[in-house]
């Protein structure tokens, strides 16, 4: 499944970075045009949690639910539940890559 997130995220024009770092778990963030998706290496302790968290980050970026610190409770809630749906639908479409 890590390779078709990879390769879908690729062929979207998403940037996946992987880092080592204990102040995050994942977060993903546009600037000029470029969607990135960072994720902290470190911090899962299997492939199941890393799918996951990939998997929650690509749907943000393709559903283009992006927020600030600042944005309303409601708001982050209600994009959360976007990107966990459309990562749900995703999964589901590819479960033949597992």
């Amino acid at each position: 499944m890590l390779n078709a997130i990879t390769e879908y995220a690729t062929n979207h024009n998403i940037k996946i970075e992987y880092v080592k770092d204990k102040k995050f778990k994942a977060f993903c963030f546009e600037v000029n045009g470029q969607q990135y998706i960072v994720i902290n290496e470190t911090y899962f302790k299997s492939s199941e949690e890393l799918t996951k968290a990939l998997l929650h980050e690509l749907g943000h970026c393709m559903t283009n639910t992006f927020y600030e610190i600042n944005t309303p409770l409601k708001e982050k809630l209600q994009c959360e539940k976007v990107a966990d749906e459309w990562a749900n639908a995703f999964k589901k479409e590819n479960l033949h890559t597992v």
